[in-house]
């Protein structure tokens, strides 16, 4: 990367030419104070896409790890070390992207009911199981989802 106070307009790649070139680029206009040689509307778009980035992968985290939650309630071979672990991972996932970004639990709770229906269906398939001997939403909810102390109780007629 050349000395951005070197730089010219230029030499500035395209976003559409070389888009790590072209970041590179970005940034060292922005640590040189060349504010006025910055691709505003292209950086803007990418801090959007950044958010969009860290909310859908919230989404699939939770997604995923109401999934396992399902299966691991609903059979009984799914409650092994490997369920566990995969459910604990998840949720680190989850709380690493929620502790940078707090504002993304909202988002989740707005969208919980449809994320656990998207689960319901994942397991569904995985499983082979109707959807009515599955889980419902209320059986576990966001905050539950996330505190590490919580683990799906089997079915009563399993205990």
């Amino acid at each position: 990367m050349a000395d951005p106070a070197q730089l010219r307009d230029r030499d500035a790649p395209g976003y559409e030419e070389d888009f790590c070139l072209w970041a590179e680029a970005q940034a060292a206009l922005l640590r040189a104070g060349r504010f006025d040689a910055l691709d505003i509307e292209n950086l803007a778009e990418e801090i959007d896409g950044l958010a969009r980035f860290d909310r859908r992968s919230a989404e699939d985290d939770l997604v995923a790890l109401l999934k396992h939650f399902i299966e691991y309630r609903a059979v009984a071979e799914y409650r092994n070390v490997m369920c566990r672990s995969t459910i604990h991972e998840l949720r680190r996932r989850t709380c690493c992207i929620l502790t940078d970004s707090p504002s993304i639990q909202r988002h989740l709770a707005d969208k919980y009911s449809s994320l656990h229906s998207h689960a319901q269906a994942l397991a569904a398939d995985e499983t082979g199981l109707p959807l009515s001997r599955l889980p419902e939403d209320s059986d576990f909810d966001l905050d539950r989802a996330l505190d590490g102390g919580f683990w799906p109780e089997p079915p009563e007629s399993e205990t």
